[in-house]
């Protein structure tokens, strides 16, 4: 099935992807992307044919992209802390809070988009999003853990044959 993936930037800024349905709970979303153009920064890379898995949460305080290359393999943990997370009609809602966690598979990790908060960290959001990331890194291990065994019962079934077959 069909998803709409709507990023609410804290601009204000709307960015809509066309997804696939992988899973869907009372708690949890999980959407494929396939990725069409090259991204590249300074942190990371994902070449053309690239998939992101990624993970919602209603009652959590990120959202996760993993990153699988075309071969099935991963290339890295992306963590948005987000907020107002929710679902209505074939669309899925989440307001982006700037800051992101990128996790290498050695678990190095990049605190991402510092520089594009109104205010410092501390104060940003009532402190709220320091304190997520202070959390995130705490069981940073255990997170990643638990996305790569997720993800893997996604990949054993050929992310490219289910992205043809649906979307």
């Amino acid at each position: 099935m069909e998803i709409i993936e709507e990023k609410i930037n804290y601009d204000g800024k709307i960015d809509r992807v066309k997804c696939l349905l992988l899973r869907k709970s009372t708690k949890e979303v999980v959407l494929l992307y396939r990725i069409s153009k090259k991204y590249k920064t300074d942190e990371f890379a994902l070449p053309i044919g690239s998939f992101t898995i990624a993970y919602y949460y209603f009652d959590k305080p990120y959202n996760l992209y993993h990153w699988i290359s075309p071969q099935g393999e991963s290339l890295g943990y992306y963590f948005n802390i987000v907020k107002d997370v929710h679902m209505s009609n074939n669309v899925l809602y989440y307001k982006d809070l700037i800051i992101d966690i990128l996790v290498d598979n050695d678990l190095t990790h990049h605190i991402l988009d510092l520089d594009e908060l109104p205010c410092p960290l501390e104060i940003f959001e009532n402190g709220r999003v320091k304190e997520d990331i202070d959390k995130f890194l705490l069981d940073k291990k255990k997170k990643i853990d638990y996305f790569k065994n997720q993800s893997e019962k996604f990949i054993s079934l050929g992310l490219q044959n289910l992205w043809d077959k649906n979307m």
